[in-house]
């Protein structure tokens, strides 16, 4: 193990180490960044990939490893780089997935060109973050009583973490509460509405989609702002909150709502977006 700072891969790790990686990156990193915090800030790295590599200890059963990660602060920052620096791939599978469906999902080909940008700033207005509402952009409408409902919104959710694509395979129980009822959690619907407002941007230029770096500051913030918004929805209006996770997990596990982790398309999302107004309604 090299505790000099520089970063080594995971082939250069003992057999039991190697273990331990493989687990943090293909289960206990995917579940820490959409399940507790996508973009950990810099006073709680370490903590959090700390956390990482305990909790992969422990789902591998290497009791001496968890131990050292969390008494070796040198050897857990050491050991931290690999899961740490496959943290922005991760979170670039969001970006992928809204580059996919944000022209369709609200129909910017049908822009006139000549409102084309005014329509992408009116959708991104900062105060209003109205493409998170289901829209008619041309005509400048939206639902706001239906936060995070966007069919964009959806089906980036349905592509990243439950299509035949995803980016890991969630035990189901992960998303079940203590009252037996299975949400999204508020960090993943926060990420993927972050992930729609880049794949927008990249549009605020013309037709022709431009890259934008999904790791800058400006979608921190945006993260960051939808976290406060779910969280003071959950403070001032609980049971409309829990309504709006529940029927999200409902729309994208498809018409039976499957909680076995079954791989549905981005079909089933767009076509069950209607249930998230329905519960809202009914809560």
């Amino acid at each position: 193990m090299n505790l000099q700072g520089r970063l080594m891969g995971i082939k250069a790790q003992s057999v039991r180490v190697k273990k331990v990686l493989k687990e943090a990156l293909q289960n206990s990193l995917p579940q820490k960044l959409f399940f507790r915090t996508t973009f950990p800030q810099p006073q709680e790295r370490a903590t959090f990939y700390r956390g990482v590599l305990t909790a992969a200890a422990d789902a591998v059963g290497d009791v001496d490893i968890a131990a050292r990660v969390q008494s070796d602060k040198e050897y857990a920052a050491a050991l931290s780089k690999i899961p740490e620096a496959r943290t922005s791939n991760l979170r670039g599978k969001l970006k992928d997935a809204a580059d996919a469906v944000v022209r369709g999902a609200y129909k910017i080909d049908s822009f006139p060109p000549d409102h084309h940008v005014r329509i992408i700033k009116w959708l991104l207005a900062e105060e209003d973050t109205l493409y998170i509402f289901p829209e008619d952009a041309t005509e400048r409408t939206y639902d706001d009583s239906l936060p995070y409902s966007h069919d964009a919104i959806i089906m980036v959710i349905c592509m990243v973490f439950f299509g035949p694509k995803a980016i890991a395979k969630f035990d189901p129980g992960l998303f079940r509460g203590d009252d037996g009822v299975s949400r999204l959690p508020a960090t993943m619907v926060a990420a993927c509405a972050t992930a729609v407002e880049a794949g927008l941007r990249g549009f605020l230029l013309g037709r022709d989609i431009v890259q934008v770096d999904f790791t800058g500051s400006q979608f921190i913030r945006a993260y960051l702002n939808h976290t406060a918004t779910l969280q003071n929805l959950q403070n001032n209006g609980p049971a409309i909150y829990n309504a709006l996770l529940v029927s999200l997990y409902t729309s994208v596990m498809g018409a039976e709502g499957n909680n076995a982790g079954v791989s549905v398309g981005t079909t089933n999302c767009r076509v069950n977006a209607a249930r998230v107004g329905q519960a809202l309604g009914a809560a």
